[in-house]
């Protein structure tokens, strides 16, 4: 049997980079969509036992007015939260995280660019120094 020569090709660094922070969005994505869907479950389960209680204990009794209009005002303070949190997850929280992302790497671009330009400077410093530190030593053997 003849042995074939396959090659696998080498990811760079920059693309290996590149899939981990795709990952990251994924798993990130994933798991804002995870909470949403559970803080929909809990939504649904704790307005359905607070409207139980007022139809089962409340409903005909002298606090049903109060009863019913807190656990209205709580079953829709709640729903418009919820509208804000799926909005947040499906609309913006992508748009953000990149926005934060490129502020971020603009930002250790800028240092990193700060960096180089203060070594430049010490560098330039450093070489000015032992310039004259020759100039003096070469003075000083000039005198003697």
């Amino acid at each position: 049997m003849a042995e074939e020569n396959i090659t696998t090709p080498v990811k760079t660094e920059a693309e290996i980079a590149a899939e981990q922070e795709n990952e990251k969005k994924l798993y990130n994505k994933a798991r804002n969509r995870a909470a949403f869907r559970i803080h929909l479950l809990i939504f649904i389960l704790v307005n359905a036992l607070f409207w139980v209680i007022y139809f089962f204990v409340f409903k005909g009794t002298e606090a049903n007015d109060v009863f019913f209009k807190a656990v209205l005002f709580v079953t829709i303070a709640w729903l418009i939260i919820l509208i804000g949190h799926n909005v947040f997850v499906r609309v913006f929280n992508s748009t953000i995280v990149e926005k934060e992302l490129k502020k971020i790497k603009k930002e250790i671009e800028n240092n990193e660019k700060e960096l180089q330009r203060l070594k430049t400077i010490a560098e330039q410093k450093k070489a000015e120094l032992l310039r004259k530190q020759q100039e003096a030593t070469e003075e000083n053997n000039v005198k003697e």
